[in-house]
C-alpha cells in the first residue's frame, strides 16, 4: 500500500484484502507482532488472511485469530493456491462472480 508504514506481503485494494505469508523460520517467534499487525489492519477496515507455513509435522506456528490456511514447507504451490481460493471465496464471494460466470460459459461449450 503506497504511503502505508506497515510492510504488507500482498494487497488487493479493490477487495479490501491483505494477504500475509508467514514462513516458519521468520515467524516462529513473532506471534505477538503478527497479532498486532493483523488487528491494526482489521481496525483500518482490511480483511486479513494469513498463509502459515509449518516447520514440520510437530513445528507449527501459533494460530492467530484471523482467517488462515496452513501449508507445508514442500507443498506444491498450485495446491496452496487452490486452498487460498477456497478460503477467499468464502470470505469475499462477490470477488469470484466474474470468474464463476466465465467458468460457466466455458463449461457450456
Amino acid at each position: 500500500m503506497d504511503g502505508c508504514p506497515i510492510p504488507i506481503d500482498f494487497v488487493a485494494p479493490e477487495l479490501g484484502l491483505v494477504v500475509e505469508y508467514d514462513g516458519w523460520y521468520w515467524h516462529k517467534e513473532k506471534f505477538d507482532s503478527d497479532t498486532r499487525k493483523s488487528r491494526l489492519l482489521e481496525d483500518m477496515g482490511w480483511t486479513v488472511v494469513r498463509i502459515r507455513e509449518r516447520g514440520s509435522r510437530q513445528e507449527r506456528l501459533p494460530l492467530l485469530d484471523v482467517p488462515f490456511i496452513e501449508c507445508g514447507p514442500n507443498e506444491p504451490a498450485h495446491v496452496v493456491a487452490e486452498r487460498i481460493c477456497v478460503l477467499l471465496r468464502s470470505l469475499i464471494p462477490t470477488a469470484f462472480k466474474e470468474i464463476d460466470h466465465a467458468h460457466s460459459a466455458l463449461s457450456d461449450k
